[in-house]
C-alpha cells in the first residue's frame, strides 16, 4: 500500500467511525442532497438551481430567463388560448445534473490537477502559456501583483467549484479581443484527462467540478455575521437559500407582468353588459372553453337578426297601436300574401313543362297542317275501284304511308310526288294515272287538315290565354312583392325575372313562318332548363321557370305562415304589457349579442390575457419558500451532526496555543443548526461567553478569526465529503496575522499529505510560512500525531511572472521549492545561459549577444546573493523565513574579509556585463571565456566556504 493510499484509508477509516457514531448520516454530500431534491422541483426551478451552481447571485437576464419559462410551462398547462401570441420565446429548461456539482463519492477517483494552458483571450495574459503543477502533495503558485495569477485562477474558478466565480474580461488594451480559451489537464486517479475550457461554454466537466476552490470572496460565503452568531454556510446549501431569493425575484417579476397584463383595457361590452345571459357567457372567459361560449353567444341566425331589426317597430307598434288595430293589419298582411301565392302558383302549373310540350306540339303540327292543305283538290273519291277511301282506317294507312315515304323511302321529296317511281306500299312503278290518283287523295285530305288546324288553334289559344290571364298585371301585386323582397332580395329577384320571362314569352309568340327551331329557343326556359337571375348567364339544366316559380311560392307561403303567426300572437296578448316587457327583454338581449359579435377580436385578446392573468398567478404560487426551507432545516441538521467534530479539530489546529492549555479551542465556537427562515437555514457558530451576553459578533471576533473560522469551515466540509480530490486556495492569508499564517501554513501541508493542495499566494512571508513552518516541519508533526512511517509531504514552488514585451502569466523556468534558489540559479547559468551567449558571439550576433550577456550578469548575481544567504548566513536568516535559527550561528565564523571581497567582486558583475554607460565611458562586452571565468569564481567560493563552514561548526 502506498503512503498515500494508506494516509487515505486512515482518514476514511476515522471519518466512518466517527459518523456511523452520530446516528444518521448524509448520503453523500450535501450537493447530491440537493441534486435529488431538485428532480422533484419544476423544471424552471431546476434550471434555477443548475445557475445557482456557478453562480450565488443571478443576472436580471437569468431572472428574466427563469420568469419566462416558468410563465411558458405555467401558459402550456393552461386550457382554452385561442390563436394566442405571447411574443415570449425563452430557452429550454436546463436542468441541474451531477456535471453541475462537486462529487461526493468518497469512492471515486481523486482528481488532480497536472496543468493549465492559457490559449488565448485572458486579461493580458501570454497565449500559450502553460502553469505545470505538480499532481501530489503542495503546490505553491507565487507571483507579484499583476504577473497573471489571477488568471490561472479564474480559469480554474470557471471550470473548478467556487462559491463565488469571477468574470473574465480579455486584453482590454487591444482593440481586436478574441474569445477566452485554455486547456486543463488533470488525472481522474491515474487516467489523463483533458478539458478544452471555453467561457462562452459551460464547463460540463463533471470531474473538475469535484476540486473545490476557496479565495478570500468565498469566504464572505461560508462565513458571516448576524447578530449574536456567525453563521457558516456549507458548500451546497448556499444553493437553496439562493434558490429563495431567486424564488422571491422571480415573484415579484411574475406580479408586475401580471400587473402590466392587468392594466390593458378590456371591451366596453365587456363592463356594461346589462343581459344577464350575456354576462354569464363573459363570465367564462379566460376558462377552458370560454371563448367558444362566446363565439355562439355573438353569432346570430337570420331569425334573430330579423327579430333584432323588427322588435324595436313591433315594441313602438304595441305602444302605439290598439290590439285590434295591429291585428286587422297583421290580417291584411296575411290574406294579400297568400292571395299572391296562389296567383303565382297559378301562372306555374299554366308554364309548366307539360303545359308548354303540348304548345310546342300544336304550334309545329299546324305549321305542317298548313304546308299539307295548300297542296290538296277537292274530288269524289266514292268511285274509287276500292272503296273505303278516306275512312278511318283508309286515313290511318295514308298517313302512315306519307310518314314512311317522308321519312325513309323519299326523304327529297314531299309525299306525294311527282318524282316518285314506285309505290310505298306495294313499290310497283307508278303510272301517270296513279301519280293523278295520288293527287287527288292528297287534295281531299286537304278538307280534313283544315278541321284538324281549327282544333290545334283552339287548344293553342286556350293554353295561351290561361297564360296571359295568370300573367297579368292585376295578378301580380308588384307592391307587394317590393315589401317581401325586404325578407329576402334574392328570391323575389328571381320571382320577378321569371315573370318578366313569361311576359316576353306572351309577347313573341310564334308566328305561321317560324320554323321549328325558332320555336324550340321560344319554349327552352320552360322545358329544359331556367336562366337563374344571380347566376352566370347559363341556364340551370331541369331547373325550369315553372319550378323557379314554384319556389317563389314557397318563400310567399313561408311569408303568409309568418304574418298568420303575427295574427294569432297579437289575438294571444294579455292585457298587462308583459309580453311587450318580454320583447324588450328579448330586444336587450340580441342588441348585447351583437355587441359581442362585434367586438369578438377584442374579446378574443381578453380571454388569452385573463389566462395569463391566471398563469402569472401561477408562477406566483411556485415560488413559495416552504419546500425548500423545509429542506434546507433537515439537510443543515444532518450536516452539522456530520461535520461538527471535524470542525471542531480544524478550528483549534489554527488557533496558535499554548503547550499544556485546554482541550476545548480558545475560539469558543460551537456549530449548532440554526432555524430556517425565508428558507435560509444556516450552521450558527454560537459564540459561548461566559456572561451569554447578547453581543454583536462583530464585537466577539475579528476579521482575522473570522477568516480562520472560515477556513476551518471549508476544510471540515470537503474533508467530511470524502473526496480525496484537489482543493485550491487564492491568497488564503489576508486579515491573518502571523500566527495565524504559520497555523494555517500547517494545516495546508496537513491535507497535502493526502491530496493535492495548490496554494496561490503573491506573500513572500506566506510562502515562507508554508515552506518553514509546514513542509520542513510536518515529519515531526505526523510523529507527534502518532502516525507510523511518517512520509514527506511532496511540495513544489512555482513563479509566476511577467514581461512587458509578450505578457503575463509566464512560469519562471528552473523554479523548485523555495528552501533556496542557487543551485538551480547555477544549474540554469551553466547549462543554458551560457552555452546560448557563446552560441550567438559564435554567430557575430552582437545584439542578441549584448542581451545574452545582461541575462547572464542578472542571474549570476541572483546566484551570489542566495550564495549569500543558503550558504554564508546558512540560512540563519532568510527573506521567505519567518523564524531565526541561532544554532547555525557558529558557521559564521568561518567568514574572512577575503570572502567580503570576493563576494563584492562577485555581486559588481552587472558594472561590468551592462554595456549602458555614458558615451565616451563604454566597456567592452566580455567574451564567452570572461563568462566562464565567472561561473568557475563563484562555484570554487561555494565549494571552498561549504568546507570552512563545516570545520567552524564542528566546534559547536
Amino acid at each position: 500500500m502506498t503512503p498515500r493510499a494508506r494516509n487515505d484509508t486512515s482518514r476514511k477509516t476515522r471519518a466512518s467511525c466517527h459518523r456511523q457514531s452520530l446516528g444518521e448520516v448524509i448520503a453523500g454530500s450535501i450537493y447530491s442532497e440537493v441534486l435529488t431534491y431538485s428532480q422533484g422541483l419544476l423544471p424552471w426551478q431546476q434550471d434555477a438551481l443548475r445557475r445557482h451552481a456557478g453562480s450565488i447571485s443571478l443576472s436580471d437576464a437569468d431572472l428574466d430567463e427563469l420568469t419566462e419559462i416558468a410563465f411558458i410551462a405555467a401558459l402550456s398547462q393552461s386550457l382554452g388560448l385561442d390563436d394566442d401570441d405571447h411574443g415570449i420565446d425563452p430557452p429550454a429548461p436546463d436542468p441541474l445534473t451531477q456535471a453541475h456539482i462537486p462529487s461526493s463519492s468518497s469512492d471515486s477517483p481523486a482528481v488532480t490537477l497536472k496543468k493549465v494552458t492559457h490559449l488565448q483571450g485572458v486579461n493580458r495574459m501570454r497565449a500559450n502559456t502553460d502553469l505545470t503543477l505538480s499532481s501530489t502533495g503542495l503546490n505553491i503558485v507565487f507571483g507579484l501583483n499583476g504577473v497573471g495569477k489571477s488568471g490561472y485562477t479564474r480559469i480554474l474558478k470557471s471550470s473548478c467549484h467556487t462559491r463565488h466565480p469571477e468574470s473574465i474580461l480579455g486584453n482590454v488594451f487591444l482593440s481586436d479581443n478574441v474569445e477566452p480559451r485554455a486547456t486543463i489537464e488533470y488525472l481522474l486517479g491515474d487516467q489523463e484527462k483533458s478539458h478544452e475550457w471555453n467561457l462562452g461554454k459551460p464547463c460540463g466537466d463533471p470531474h473538475l467540478s469535484r476540486v473545490a476552490v476557496y479565495d478570500s470572496k468565498s469566504a464572505q460565503n461560508h462565513v458571516s455575521s448576524r447578530g449574536t452568531t456567525l453563521t457558516v454556510t456549507p458548500d451546497g446549501l448556499e444553493m437553496l437559500q439562493s434558490l429563495i431569493a431567486t424564488y422571491d425575484a422571480v415573484a415579484l417579476q411574475a406580479r408586475m407582468r401580471q400587473a402590466a397584463v392587468q392594466g390593458t383595457a378590456s371591451p366596453g361590452i365587456y363592463r356594461e353588459a346589462t343581459d344577464a345571459q350575456v354576462r354569464t357567457a363573459l363570465g367564462t372567459l379566460g376558462k377552458f372553453g370560454g371563448y367558444g361560449i362566446i363565439e355562439v353567444m355573438g353569432s346570430l341566425d337570420e331569425t334573430e337578426e330579423s327579430e333584432l331589426q323588427s322588435l324595436p317597430v313591433n315594441i313602438s307598434d304595441r305602444k302605439t297601436n290598439s290590439q285590434a288595430t295591429r291585428q286587422a293589419q297583421a290580417q291584411t298582411k296575411q290574406n294579400m300574401t297568400a292571395t299572391q301565392a296562389r296567383r303565382i302558383e297559378t301562372l306555374a302549373e299554366k308554364v309548366t313543362a307539360e303545359q308548354i310540350v303540348q304548345l310546342c306540339v300544336i304550334w309545329k303540327r299546324l305549321r305542317a297542317t298548313r304546308i299539307e292543305e295548300a297542296e290538296q283538290t277537292q274530288h269524289d273519291f266514292s268511285q274509287e275501284a276500292v272503296p273505303g277511301v278516306l275512312s278511318r282506317h283508309w286515313h290511318e294507312m295514308w298517313n302512315a304511308a306519307k310518314t314512311y315515304a317522308d321519312q325513309v323511302g323519299f326523304t327529297n321529296d314531299q309525299f306525294p310526288s311527282e318524282d316518285m317511281s314506285n309505290c310505298p306500299l306495294c313499290h310497283q312503278p307508278l303510272t301517270a294515272e296513279a301519280h293523278a290518283r295520288l293527287r287527288r287523295f292528297n287534295k281531299a285530305m286537304e278538307l280534313d287538315l283544315a278541321a284538324e288546324r281549327r282544333r290545334l288553334t283552339g287548344l293553342g289559344s286556350q293554353l295561351v290565354d290561361g297564360i296571359r290571364n295568370a300573367a297579368a298585371d292585376d295578378q301580380i301585386d308588384d307592391h307587394l312583392l317590393t315589401v317581401l323582397a325586404e325578407e329576402n332580395g334574392d328570391v323575389l329577384t328571381q320571382l320577378r325575372a321569371d315573370v318578366l320571362t313569361v311576359r316576353s314569352f306572351l309577347d313573341n309568340l310564334p308566328a305561321d313562318t317560324d320554323t321549328a327551331e325558332s320555336i324550340d329557343t321560344l319554349v327552352a326556359p320552360f322545358i329544359h332548363g331556367s336562366e337563374v337571375a344571380e347566376g352566370d348567364g347559363g341556364s340551370v339544366e331541369g331547373f325550369t321557370i315553372g319550378d323557379s316559380l314554384t319556389g317563389g311560392v314557397t318563400f310567399i307561403d313561408k311569408m303568409a305562415k309568418t304574418f298568420e303567426a303575427d295574427v294569432e300572437k297579437i289575438r294571444a296578448e294579455s292585457g298587462d304589457g308583459s309580453d311587450v316587457a318580454d320583447m324588450e327583454a328579448k330586444l336587450l338581449h340580441l342588441q348585447d349579442r351583437a355587441k359581442v359579435a362585434k367586438a369578438l377580436p377584442e374579446l378574443k385578446k381578453l380571454h388569452n390575457r385573463l389566462i395569463h392573468i391566471e398563469s402569472w398567478q401561477t408562477v406566483i404560487g411556485q415560488c413559495a419558500t416552504s419546500g425548500p426551507s423545509v429542506f434546507s432545516g433537515k439537510v443543515c441538521f444532518d450536516y452539522v451532526q456530520q461535520v461538527a467534530a471535524e470542525f471542531k479539530d480544524n478550528l483549534m489546529i489554527l488557533e496558535d496555543r499554548p503547550r499544556g492549555g485546554s482541550s476545548e479551542p480558545a475560539l469558543q465556537v460551537e456549530l449548532v443548526a440554526s432555524k430556517v427562515s425565508k428558507g435560509t437555514s444556516n450552521i450558527a457558530f454560537t459564540i459561548n461567553g461566559a456572561a451569554k451576553a447578547k453581543t454583536p459578533a462583530e464585537g466577539v471576533l475579528s476579521e482575522g478569526e473570522l477568516r480562520a473560522v472560515s477556513i476551518a469551515a471549508f476544510l471540515s466540509d470537503v474533508s467530511s465529503s470524502g473526496d480525496g480530490s484537489a482543493i485550491i486556495f487564492d491568497d488564503p492569508m489576508n486579515s491573518l496575522d502571523q500566527a495565524f499564517q504559520i497555523k494555517v501554513a500547517q494545516r495546508l501541508v496537513k491535507e497535502a499529505r493526502t491530496r493535492q493542495v495548490i496554494v496561490f499566494t503573491h506573500s513572500m512571508a506566506f510562502v515562507g510560512a508554508l515552506w518553514h513552518e509546514g513542509v520542513k516541519k510536518d515529519l515531526s508533526a505526523q510523529i507527534k500525531e502518532g502516525i507510523p512511517s511518517p512520509i514527506e509531504v511532496k511540495s513544489a514552488f512555482i513563479e509566476i511572472t511577467q514581461r512587458a514585451a509578450t505578457g503575463t502569466g509566464q512560469q519562471v523556468a528552473g523554479t523548485g521549492t523555495p528552501k533556496g534558489g542557487y543551485t538551480p540559479l547555477y544549474a540554469l547559468l551553466e547549462k543554458e545561459l551560457y552555452p546560448a551567449a557563446k552560441a550567438l558571439f559564435e554567430a557575430v550576433d552582437d545584439s542578441g549577444y549584448q542581451r545574452a550577456c545582461e541575462n547572464f550578469a542578472n542571474n549570476l548575481r541572483k546566484a551570489w546573493e542566495y550564495a549569500v544567504e543558503e550558504i554564508v548566513i546558512n540560512g540563519v536568516v532568510a527573506r521567505n523565513k519567518p523564524s531565526i535559527s541561532t544554532m547555525k550561528l557558529g558557521g559564521l565564523l568561518a567568514l574572512t574579509a577575503e570572502d567580503v571581497t570576493t563576494i563584492n567582486e562577485g555581486m559588481e558583475v552587472n558594472n561590468f556585463y551592462v554595456h549602458s554607460t555614458g558615451e565616451g565611458n563604454e566597456k567592452r562586452l566580455p567574451e564567452p571565456p570572461e563568462l566562464l571565468e565567472r561561473l568557475k569564481d563563484i562555484s570554487a567560493f561555494v565549494k571552498g566556504y561549504k568546507s570552512r563552514r563545516t570545520a567552524a561548526l564542528a566546534q559547536f
